[in-house]
């Protein structure tokens, strides 16, 4: 099993009620016949900002075409080794460029301790996304929006997820970023089992 991080795409299958899919891009999945095969594979979306922590068996040819395709990350086969500095560099400005916080990737790590929490800020902000309409956060906001500078809407969802997670609530009233909310429930939630294809719990 591999793991990436990928754009996602949208598809619409048109019908008496169009229903809309995404999924991980470059592959073959529900929705999109094309692509890369994958005889088992799973997906965490970042909500609705078009990328994913997509977990994949896959050929070494077909990795080789997968990492030249352009916005893809691909971590290392051996997940329990600790990431090169170099490596580490490359991931936080790629997570920086997805409105993803990266302050906290630093060495000495490994890929599954990253994977493990990237999932967790993913499965949260997805969560929210939900709740908030199927929105996109980041269409006029960045990771340093402040939450009192939120929609009603996008305020509401969090407030609402937060709650559910365990977490202090109240904290909300100090008008952080979205950066450090998201900081905050990956600290929280770091612990919590993975439930995703491939992953170690």
């Amino acid at each position: 099993m591999r793991y990436y991080l990928i754009p996602t795409e949208k598809i619409i299958i048109p019908a008496i009620n169009p229903k809309t899919y995404r999924g991980p891009m470059y592959f073959q999945w529900l929705a999109q016949p094309v692509g890369i095969p994958q005889t088992r594979g799973g997906s965490q979306q970042y909500g609705y900002e078009g990328l994913c922590l997509h977990v994949t068996e896959i050929t070494p040819e077909n990795h080789n075409v997968l990492k030249a395709k352009p916005n893809v990350f691909f971590f290392p086969m051996d997940m329990t080794a600790e990431l090169s500095n170099s490596k580490i560099t490359e991931l936080q400005t790629y997570l920086e460029a997805n409105n993803i916080p990266s302050e906290w990737i630093t060495a000495p790590i490994t890929s599954r301790q990253i994977v493990r929490r990237l999932y967790h800020i993913f499965s949260f902000f997805n969560e929210l996304c939900g709740i908030a309409g199927h929105i996109s956060f980041f269409d006029g906001n960045t990771l340093e929006t402040k939450y009192n500078d939120l929609t009603p809407e996008v305020k509401g969802a969090i407030l609402t997820v937060t709650a559910k997670k365990g977490l202090d609530t109240t904290k909300l009233s100090l008008n952080p970023t979205l950066r450090q909310i998201l900081r905050t429930i990956r600290k929280k939630l770091e612990a919590t089992p993975v439930k995703m294809m491939g992953a170690a719990n």
